[in-house]
């Protein structure tokens, strides 16, 4: 039985959307790009603006395959939407992470 005095918070749910600025669009972003970026967008660690989903995982939800998810990737970090860093553990890596830039548009306003 729950008790209707306690006041203890439940955690507020993540929203079912995200925005992305719209000079985005003005950017020539690759439509491979685009998809990355916003997957990267709507699936980071709000609070830290990271992602570690695997390449794998990154392409399957994106509908492309590994390859075309790494040139995206690594396009997206030339252009500055993104950091790519190692993990390692045991001096083997892991996995990547991505970090998105938070200030890439208000460094590049037009």
């Amino acid at each position: 039985m729950v008790d209707k005095n306690s006041h203890a918070k439940k955690p507020k749910p993540r929203p079912n959307y995200f925005s992305l600025p719209n000079e985005i669009f003005r950017d020539g972003l690759t439509p491979y790009e685009f998809v990355v970026y916003a997957f990267l967008i709507s699936a980071r660690d709000p609070r830290k603006d990271l992602s570690y989903w695997s390449v794998t995982n990154i392409a399957k939800n994106c509908g492309m395959c590994k390859n075309t998810c790494r040139k995206a990737l690594h396009s997206l970090e030339s252009k500055g939407y993104v950091d790519i860093s190692s993990r390692y553990l045991d001096h083997v890596q892991q996995t990547n992470i991505y970090t998105v830039t938070r200030d890439y548009f208000e460094k590049n306003k037009k």
